[in-house]
This record gives structure tokens, sequence and C-alpha cells, in this order.
């Protein structure tokens, strides 16, 4: 059975999620990852539904005709 620290480096192997979750929580030295370390580590399962959920989410709304550099 794989330790914790390997389930959570697996999810984070695919490049989308690896992408956003640097994006939204560690892109610069002011961002929630970086200055709270201790509540990254491990992700929080919540944080990772989030991120599947927009990525799951952005195909319907690019077809709609929504512009995603809007959507905040």
């Amino acid at each position: 059975m794989a330790t914790q620290e390997d389930r959570w480096h697996g999810f984070l192997n695919a490049v989308l999620i690896q992408k956003t979750v640097n994006t939204m929580w560690f892109a610069n030295k002011h961002d929630d990852g970086v200055i709270f370390p201790n509540h990254f580590k491990p992700f929080p399962y919540l944080a990772l539904v989030l991120v599947l959920t927009a990525i799951h989410r952005l195909p319907s709304l690019c077809s709609e005709g929504i512009d995603i550099d809007r959507v905040a």
C-alpha cells in the first residue's frame, strides 16, 4: 500500500491539476500555499474537489459562450 505522501504526489502528476493548484495557491510569495504551507501538507481534499470541479466544468462554460476570464 502506498504511503500518504505517495498518494498526494500521484494526483499532482497530472499537468492540468498541477498548473491549477500552482496558479491558485502557489503562484507567488503572497499566496496562501506559500504563506501557510502546513495547511497544504497533505493537500486538502476539499481543495482538490474544487480544482477537479473547475476542470470538469471548464469545457461546458466555454461551449456556452461564457468568457472564462471574467468568471470570478
